[in-house]
């Protein structure tokens, strides 16, 4: 006893003198849970129905009920897919539609021709500017064969190509084209009794034909019809018809532009240009090569105004600055006709001071601040 009484005596003396180790605080282990087995009630059972209802009703209390919308996916899908291919339509139509006019003008075989004619005309394709690539075509010369009667057209066929009622009244003015390359001036002819009043005349006052289709229609009246130009000048009183009549003629184009001065009151350019196209020299000139066939002082005159739409041009400052490089472009290109056809220009007092004046329009436009483009590089502007 007294052995185990100095053992633990020393122990708890050395205890309070902190000589011992802290003692670790050994946490008994947890007792080990046991899940017993889910046993329903037979009371339970009997009152609230089978186990299964029973939890259905607990889960349907303790969570919400969240419903995912039905959508339509594969319609979602769909519409996608057909907005893509839109896209892409669009993007390239421009690119494959000028591809197609490129290939018809290279196509030399009618039977191609027709053919291509014929399918785009039943997946209603043929619109307007395709026809026209393919009826001008100089290769297409059996106009029966057409997939529609062009002496009896069915406007509601067309329609489905998109063709509006100027549409029509243009392919009439095609066929006088094509029936002067087919050497049938009976047909144009009667084309233009049949239209001219009716159909041609009310578009071009209108202005609903391009330069293009009023240009056709004023060769051919007054080639086939009448040359009473001097008439539908007044008549009209438009500057733009008044061009397109003087760029249609040949023997009269001096009278016309005479006509074009007293009665309009044209813009500088204009001005100049008339006085260039009536004056004595161009007028002895043009005779004297229409003389003998054609004239290449004309050509040139008519190839200037058709390139710059002198009836629409301008000189004031004010103006764009592609209008105001035009108009550098035009004083240039007129000067070279004078140039290149008349040598000897000062010595003639009307060329004289038609130079002197293009001389002072240049100078005028420099000195209000428009600044003079590359002569060189003109193609930009006039294209």
């Amino acid at each position: 006893m007294r052995r185990y009484s100095q053992k633990n005596d020393a122990i708890h003396l050395a205890d309070a003198l902190g000589l011992l180790s802290p003692r670790r605080n050994v946490k008994p282990p947890p007792k080990k849970l046991t899940t017993q087995p889910y046993r329903p009630l037979i009371f339970t059972n009997l009152s609230k129905g089978p186990v299964a209802e029973h939890y259905n009703e607990i889960k349907k209390d303790l969570l919400a009920d969240y419903k995912i919308p039905m959508v339509d996916h594969s319609r979602q899908m769909d519409t996608l897919l057909k907005d893509l291919r839109a896209v892409n339509e669009i993007s390239h139509r421009n690119v494959l539609q000028k591809n197609l006019y490129n290939h018809v003008k290279t196509l030399q075989n009618e039977d191609e021709l027709i053919e291509l004619t014929n399918l785009s005309f039943y997946q209603n394709r043929l619109t307007m500017p395709l026809f026209t690539r393919f009826i001008m075509n100089k290769n297409l010369t059996d106009l029966s064969r057409l997939p529609f009667n062009v002496q009896n057209i069915d406007k509601a066929v067309l329609a489905r190509n998109g063709w509006t009622d100027v549409n029509f009244a243009e392919l009439k003015v095609l066929l006088m084209k094509k029936y002067h390359d087919l050497n049938k001036p009976l047909l144009i002819v009667k084309l233009l009794k049949d239209n001219f009043d009716s159909e041609f005349l009310p578009f071009i006052r209108l202005r609903q034909f391009s330069p293009f289709y009023e240009r056709i229609v004023w060769k051919f009246y007054f080639d086939y019809i009448s040359q009473n130009e001097a008439e539908y000048i007044k008549s009209l009183d438009n500057v733009r018809s008044s061009f397109m009549i003087w760029e249609a003629s040949s023997a009269k184009c001096s009278e016309i532009a005479q006509v074009m001065l007293a009665h309009h009151e044209p813009s500088g350019l204009q001005r100049l240009f008339l006085q260039l196209c009536s004056s004595n020299a161009v007028e002895k000139v043009v005779k004297s090569d229409l003389s003998e066939g054609r004239s290449l002082l004309l050509s040139s005159l008519k190839k200037t105004s058709v390139k710059f739409k002198i009836y629409d041009i301008k000189t004031t400052a004010t103006e764009s600055v592609a209008n105001r490089a035009l108009s550098y472009s035009l004083i240039h290109a007129i000067e070279n006709v004078v140039n290149g056809h008349f040598g000897n220009w000062h010595q003639d007092v009307q060329l004289a001071a038609i130079m002197d004046q293009l001389k002072h329009c240049r100078a005028d436009m420099v000195h209000q601040g428009v600044p003079q483009p590359d002569t060189e590089n003109m193609g930009v502007f006039t294209n």
